[in-house]
């Protein structure tokens, strides 16, 4: 199953859905995406890794360049705005769109120690999802 997680810069939420959803099931084969590349949040890296999950070699990409690839998603997750999301290319085949408005790391306000705890928060916010989308549609 492939499953294409989708946010503004690919650098946050994105990144911890994909981590997530790879680390879930072998039946899973994740990617993300943002629809204007930024840089990886690198408080996001020391939130995942302070969990286990190292994403610190992650690239952000683009989702037109992930379209171009011809990989057909059988989910699009996207953890921004569905308004924000408007503004992804059209997805030239039927697949399921699911969207989860998650807080944009990018936003957060404050020292990195306050930044860290509110990401936290996301990435945990973003773990639950995953669990119930997979308990769901029954995936293993």
């Amino acid at each position: 199953m492939n499953i294409l997680c989708v946010c503004i810069h690919n650098s946050a939420r994105s990144q911890i859905a994909e981590a997530f959803l790879d680390n879930s099931s072998k039946n899973i084969s994740a990617m993300s995406a943002g629809l204007e590349p930024g840089e990886l949040n690198l408080l996001v890296v020391k939130s995942m890794q302070n969990i286990g999950i190292d994403i610190s070699k992650n690239k952000t990409k683009s989702v037109d360049r992930i379209l171009k690839k011809m990989i057909k998603f059988d989910f699009i997750i996207f953890v921004c705005t569905e308004s924000q999301a408007e503004s992804c290319p059209a997805i030239p085949y039927e697949c399921r769109k699911i969207y989860w408005s998650i807080d944009d790391p990018s936003t957060l306000k404050g020292s990195n120690s306050i930044k860290l705890k509110k990401i936290d928060k996301i990435r945990d916010q973003i773990k639950s999802k995953v669990k119930d989308f997979l308990a769901y549609y029954k995936i293993s």
